[in-house]
């Protein structure tokens, strides 16, 4: 599994350079139908030392009663999960939380990915 894109992992940075200690813990919507996978990449924030509370979602219901319910942090979210492509969970998330980044995390050519996520509001694609 490759890092997190230095945007992501920065963020914590951007937030001691102005003054604030950022959130006690990182909220973290998963968006992924395999659990292992979605702790393989909350093992990476923790190592990388963020407090994480996450929250895992493996349908359309699911996430979309989470992004009503809560305000995230980061949502993380595998492209292929089978109802929620990338225009979707991206317009959910900004039409709720316009801050709130969106970051793809791709199995296959995440560089193919790369331009239509953007487009769509994904704050980056990084590869497993």
């Amino acid at each position: 599994m490759e890092p997190m894109s230095e945007a992501v992992i920065d963020e914590r940075s951007s937030w001691e350079m102005q003054g604030l200690n950022g959130p006690a813990e990182l909220r973290v919507l998963m968006v992924d139908d395999s659990s292992q996978r979605a702790e393989e990449l909350l093992n990476t924030l923790r190592v990388t030392g963020y407090a994480v509370r996450p929250a895992f979602v493996k349908d359309r219901e699911q996430f979309t009663e989470a992004v009503q319910k809560q305000i995230w942090d980061l949502v993380l979210t595998n492209p292929q999960v089978a109802d929620m492509g990338v225009e979707f969970v991206c317009g959910k998330v900004h039409q709720r939380h316009k801050h709130t980044p969106v970051v793809v995390v791709a199995e296959k050519d995440p560089q193919n990915l790369a331009a239509v996520a953007l487009q769509y509001g994904s704050a980056d694609v990084v590869a497993r």
